[in-house]
């Protein structure tokens, strides 16, 4: 696991899938760190190398613009291994400069899928953004702003009002079905736990495919 230390997303992404992975049965051989700017990985990709138990996975908790650095270093260097991330991963500038040559084995999980695996109402809105704004949408993240707005509004109709305290309880005990996936939160005591399947990607010769759905069991607290 190496985690960008310079966000507290990236260190408690790390963090969280350090806990849920061993909760599973896995072993973390090794931890890192790695600080955006730095611009060079040797001196983590030298200490990966150097492991004892040799890793069947890389989770890389970072961001762009130094992100596809990172993960074109380490292919480059000849470290195969699949190489796994969040939502930042979600990113076709990432995608290009990694490249295609050296974007292979590479998965993440993020908000949504633009594919037929996700339903149909998915192929209207891809139609209706690109006559607005000229090509399609890039990544996920655009469906989780046209979501917020959805929730908002669903939860208001269902409150009754715009007072906040009104919609927020009416928000924790709602399912809303969004072009993301279906969404339901947890109520205030628990924390207000999402829950909703996420899409698990991979990257294959710097094109992103679908791989599957996954509703996770037991997230770590927020």
């Amino acid at each position: 696991v190496v985690a960008d230390t310079s966000i507290d997303y990236s260190l408690s992404l790390g963090d969280y899938f350090t806990e849920h992975f061993t909760t599973l049965g896995g072993e973390i051989v090794g931890e890192d760190t790695y600080l955006q700017g730095d611009a060079d990985f040797s001196a983590q990709i030298q200490r990966i190398q150097g492991l004892d138990t040799p890793p069947d996975g890389l989770f890389i908790s970072s961001y762009s613009p130094d992100l596809g650095t990172i993960v074109r270093q380490t292919r480059a260097a000849g470290i195969e291994t699949p190489i796994m991330g969040g939502d930042t991963y979600d990113d076709s500038q990432f995608w290009a400069v990694v490249g295609p040559d050296l974007a292979n084995n590479i998965y993440f999980a993020t908000h949504g899928w633009f594919g037929t695996e996700a339903g149909d109402d998915m192929a209207p809105f891809i139609e209706r953004y690109t006559a607005a704004y000229g090509d399609r949408p890039a990544t996920a993240f655009t469906l989780t702003g046209w979501d917020a707005v959805y929730i908002l509004a669903q939860a208001i109709e269902a409150a009754g009002t715009t007072d906040g305290a009104a919609v927020a309880q009416a928000m924790e005990g709602m399912t809303f079905d969004l072009l993301s996936g279906n969404l339901s939160w947890s109520d205030a005591a628990s924390g207000h736990q999402p829950t909703k399947e996420v899409a698990i990607v991979s990257l294959q010769g710097g094109e992103p495919s679908f791989e599957k759905w996954v509703l996770p069991e037991n997230p770590p607290a927020p």
